[in-house]
């Protein structure tokens, strides 16, 4: 970007659905920029979608009322460096005059922080079982992360997830369960059904095996039902919310399966990475192609031999990565 934005504005500014196509693109460009500026994004972006059910009548101010509504309020990983929120907050009275937004940071929260309870990770090339405290079973897929929200059984189960996961949630009325994954939630009280978001997709994609569940977009406010045997993607591009056919083998990589649909080749490089624990290097001319196929259990030579032959590259070991040519 040659030209100088206000990109906190902009931010508020696109969120707001007040953005022009040039401000839109700003944003695009210093969001490719940094792992960083993806994190700040959303953050800001999630509690514009949960300040919409927050009390500004609360005095932010004192620490009881302070933890009700941070059970309410994410602002990324523990392990995420603390990002200064406050600008989109002057930003929002700025461009909006929405005094509230900014009565959490301004009123002196900030410090005490929106807390995670507790945090899981599936590493590259691993898979890994969670029982949570309600009795839900979470089955992460590789290169995934999914933090519970502090207050998570104390009238609602809230949790965050970034990348795919299966959930068969313990059955409770009382006790709604939400799960947030970039910028879609899922809400339920007792189903099953994987959730597929990880950082870089296209959308996030939602299958359900078990119950109903209520699925939203946060950027546009949709919401629709998603019964059992069906499916729904929210693009994150717009953030519009549409149905899509079941595909079962959605639930496959629980058994080892990759399945790539009209896949973007580099999120098909993406996906192996984080199957395989390798980094891969790309040096084809190959990233606007898309990929279909399933591998049931394939070693990543053979993978990358059967890509290579469709495709048109020879794939090397170098330096303890695979370099594509």
């Amino acid at each position: 970007m040659n030209k100088e934005y206000d990109i906190p504005s902009i931010i508020i500014r696109s969120l707001s659905g007040a953005a022009g196509p040039e401000e839109e693109h700003a944003l695009q460009e210093w969001l490719a920029r940094s792992e960083n500026h993806r994190l700040e994004y959303e953050q800001v972006r999630h509690l514009w979608a949960e300040s919409a059910m927050v009390d500004y009548a609360v005095d932010a101010r004192t620490e009881s009322e302070w933890e009700t509504l941070a059970g309410r309020l994410h602002t990324g990983k523990t392990r995420a460096r603390r990002l200064p929120l406050w600008r989109y907050a002057a930003a929002a009275v700025a461009v909006l005059g929405l005094v509230g937004f900014a009565a959490l940071y301004f009123g002196g929260g900030l410090n005490s922080g929106p807390a995670i309870a507790q945090q899981y990770e599936a590493l590259p090339g691993q898979t890994r079982q969670v029982s949570l405290a309600d009795g839900t079973a979470v089955n992460l897929n590789a290169g995934s992360t999914l933090s519970v929200v502090k207050g998570f059984g104390k009238g609602e189960r809230r949790l965050l997830l970034e990348g795919e996961a299966y959930f068969k949630v313990s059955h409770n009325p009382q006790q709604p369960f939400y799960v947030t994954a970039n910028g879609a939630t899922v809400r339920v009280t007792g189903t099953a059904f994987n959730l597929k978001a990880y950082p870089k997709s296209e959308a996030v994609n939602l299958a359900v095996s078990e119950g109903s569940v209520a699925f939203s977009s946060q950027r546009t406010g949709d919401s629709q039902a998603v019964q059992a045997g069906q499916a729904a993607v929210v693009a994150l591009a717009s953030g519009q919310l549409s149905a899509v056919p079941y595909d079962s083998l959605a639930l496959g990589w629980q058994n080892g399966l990759l399945v790539f649909d009209n896949t973007p080749f580099p999120e098909v490089l993406r996906a192996l990475e984080r199957q395989f624990a390798i980094e891969i290097q790309d040096n084809t001319r190959l990233q606007s192609e898309r990929y279909s196929s399933i591998f049931d259990n394939r070693p990543l030579d053979d993978i990358l031999g059967v890509m290579g032959a469709t495709l048109g590259f020879v794939p090397e070991k170098r330096d303890g990565k695979v370099v594509l040519q």
